[in-house]
């Protein structure tokens, strides 16, 4: 009997009450995960200037039917803007607000996302569904994130609440700057005390679910990721040759008016220029990161799994740790065709994954 009602809920979702918000990184915004979305100067162009559109299409929707993760419509879930509380000067404010709506308007495809995935799995709209994530944040952003979520919150109760971040607290270029186990507790910590003592709680409390980082070194070391091809520069790459592309000698060459060369200097030409410990796989001493960040990974979930038992007494917050994310293996068609972040396939593995643990609870 168990397992038939457990196969039911698979497959059926029922209306859900609250709102679920969802703190993290470029994963949970969907970013770049619509495959025209490429490190290709003539594409890029056509999507800032609306030539090429960013809408779900017939293939997007059968691959999301036969996995039962299809929503009802497209509309977006609600991004949530920085509080006055992240305000450190005009200029960084300015910048924070225009990067925000460059990475909404041409990047990020929300739909797509694992969190608008389950959330609708679960039965939430999407104005129920509070998207507090922002691209290249790190575990230290979490607080922030969480007051954007109590100010959207008008005093209505919140029901579930999801930690993932994925994989820029390992980005740094150098060991010293990727962030300590010890400080991706902290944070993660605090933000639990200060969602407790002021978050409005419904009768049945709140689940926060701290979910494990994706096992993102599958990117150097997965042959089926490492070979995938891609469009970049004009031609077709593997995700290697991408990887390996020189950006003090490869640039990214818009032409146009003045904003197209503005993009020119932002965006670099490899994603290896955003995450050189993880896409940097030349030397020894590159060799030697990946096995450092490697065992960063595996500190960090541990630490969360210690969290977790440290709040499994408490009555208001159900805190519960969700594994399924660091488990997945990735294929090529699951990453996006920059080559790092993931596609639709991939944010559906997650999407999948997380669903079947949270029934399983």
């Amino acid at each position: 009997m168990k397992i038939i009602i457990f196969t039911a809920l698979l497959y059926f979702s029922v209306p859900a009450s609250g709102k679920v918000a969802f703190l993290g990184d470029s994963i949970t915004t969907g970013a770049v995960t619509h495959e025209a979305i490429r490190f290709d100067p003539e594409q890029l162009a056509k999507i800032f200037s609306d030539q090429v559109s960013l809408k779900p299409l017939a293939h997007h929707e059968a691959l999301l039917e036969r996995a039962h993760f299809l929503p009802s419509d497209w509309e977006s879930p609600r991004r949530l803007w920085p509080t006055p509380r992240e305000y450190l000067g005009g200029v960084q404010w300015v910048g924070q607000h225009v990067s925000l709506v460059l990475a909404k308007q041409y990047l990020n495809v929300e739909q797509f996302a694992w969190s608008n995935l389950l959330a609708r799995r679960l039965g939430f709209e999407a104005k129920d569904i509070l998207l507090a994530a922002q691209d290249g944040a790190k575990i230290l952003s979490t607080k922030d994130q969480l007051e954007r979520v109590l100010s959207a919150m008008n005093g209505e109760a919140l029901e579930h609440l999801f930690i993932f971040f994925t994989g820029n607290d390992l980005c740094g270029p150098t060991r010293n700057l990727v962030t300590e186990t010890s400080d991706y507790g902290s944070a993660t910590r605090e933000a639990l005390y200060y969602l407790k003592k002021n978050a409005p709680l419904g009768p049945k409390g709140l689940r926060v679910w701290l979910v494990d980082p994706i096992g993102v070194l599958q990117l150097a070391y997965s042959k089926s990721i490492q070979e995938k091809k891609v469009k970049a520069h004009g031609e077709t790459l593997s995700c290697k040759e991408l990887h390996e592309l020189d950006p003090q000698t490869k640039t990214m060459n818009f032409e146009g008016d003045l904003w197209m060369q503005v993009m020119s200097l932002v965006i670099p030409p490899t994603p290896t220029a955003y995450c050189p410990m993880i896409l940097r796989n030349k030397s020894e001493e590159d060799r030697n990161n990946l096995i450092f960040t490697g065992n960063r990974i595996k500190a960090y979930r541990e630490e969360l799994a210690k969290i977790s038992e440290e709040f499994k007494t408490d009555d208001s917050l159900q805190v519960r740790h969700l594994k399924s994310p660091g488990k997945i293996l990735l294929e090529g068609s699951d990453i996006a065709e920059d080559c790092f972040h993931l596609g639709l396939s991939g944010q559906l593995k997650v999407a999948e994954g997380v669903y079947r643990e949270m029934m399983s609870e």
